[in-house]
């Protein structure tokens, strides 16, 4: 399973389009372009690649642990919302801000021009600590 999520994470970095951007509250922005043959399409669907859920909180977490400078763990997703097909050659904003009132807890969302694609809310931990 390792295998797999590096290879995933691998291939987010290299889709990154521009650099990451950190707003005043806290907020952190990227985009992000996959092209037909990124491995985040592997499987996912023959004949009409999408990019997974999955794939789409991986996003999120990867910006977030490059805008803290350590690796965190996920420890649960809430309030998640897939609003838009993700399909090769879309730019895809991702932006991530920490809840208000809430440590390591960020609500990410997903955008394809001014359309909301996903969002959700994503409680992290940093790797190694306790449960």
């Amino acid at each position: 399973m390792n295998k797999i999520v590096n290879e995933m994470r691998r291939a987010i970095r290299s889709a990154a389009v521009s650099p990451t951007i950190k707003g005043e509250r806290g907020e952190v922005v990227r985009r992000y372009l996959f092209d037909e043959n990124s491995p985040v399409f592997s499987g996912h669907f023959p004949g009409y690649p999408i990019v997974p859920a999955v794939v789409q909180i991986l996003l999120a977490r990867e910006l977030i642990e490059e805008s803290y400078g350590y690796p965190m763990k996920l420890k649960s997703v809430e309030s998640a919302k897939f609003h838009k097909q993700l399909r090769p050659g879309y730019e895809i904003c991702v932006s991530c801000r920490p809840k208000e009132g809430h440590q390591l807890v960020f609500q990410g969302r997903l955008e394809v021009g001014d359309e909301i694609a996903a969002s959700f809310a994503l409680s992290m931990a940093r790797e190694g600590d306790a449960p």
